[in-house]
């Protein structure tokens, strides 16, 4: 099936948390897509070697998650960033 969703699916994943997410190894602060790409190269790769898809399908699969996961985070960071997800805010209005 064209194009990959297995592919797809990885690479905005991996995309959207590895721009926003950062991790703390030994005092030094790394991007977690130095992480998570690797991941998602690998699972592709496991797409072809079992038959299941042709690297072009691969291809055009990551580069749409790609894509979508860089529409995502600029949504997120432009529209949503200063929304506390972990506080509500209560306002009631006295009629």
């Amino acid at each position: 099936s064209f194009p990959s969703g297995h592919s797809g699916n990885i690479f905005a994943l991996a995309t959207a948390f590895g721009l926003n997410w950062t991790l703390k190894i030994r005092g030094k602060q790394f991007k977690l897509a130095w992480i998570l790409y690797p991941i998602a190269l690998l699972t592709c790769f496991s797409r072809v070697y079992i038959g299941v898809h042709y690297p072009f399908d691969i291809l055009i699969g990551g580069l749409i998650g790609i894509f979508g996961g860089l529409l995502a985070t600029f949504i997120v960071n432009k529209y949503f960033n200063d929304i506390n997800f972990l506080k509500e805010k209560k306002e009631y209005k006295k009629m």
